[in-house]
C-alpha cells in the first residue's frame, strides 16, 4: 500500500469505521507505517487539526464532565457487581 492509503486506513481505524478484515490489514499497516514514519506524520496532522478547532464553551465542558461522571459511575457499579458475583 502506498503512504496515502496507509494514512486513510489508519484514520478509518481511529474513527472506528472498519471491519474485521480491515482490522487484520491494520495490524500489518501499522508495522509498515511505523517503519516509514507515517505514524509521526499522521500524529502531526491530527495535532494541527485539534489546534484549529474552537475551544468548547463552558456549557459543553460541563456536559462533558457530567457524561464522564456518569460513565465512571456505571463502570464502577459493573466492577462491584462482578466482584460480588465472584465472592
Amino acid at each position: 500500500m502506498e503512504k496515502n492509503q496507509d494514512k486513510q486506513q489508519i484514520r478509518r481505524y481511529l474513527n472506528g469505521a472498519y471491519n474485521s478484515h480491515e482490522a487484520k490489514e491494520m495490524a500489518e499497516s501499522l508495522l509498515r507505517a511505523d517503519k516509514e514514519g507515517i505514524l509521526d506524520d499522521l500524529a502531526d496532522e491530527v495535532w494541527e487539526e485539534a489546534l484549529s478547532l474552537p475551544e468548547p464553551s463552558d456549557q459543553i465542558k460541563e456536559q462533558y464532565k457530567k457524561e464522564a461522571q456518569h460513565l465512571l459511575e456505571s463502570m464502577q457499579s459493573q466492577k462491584r457487581s462482578f466482584t460480588k458475583r465472584i465472592l
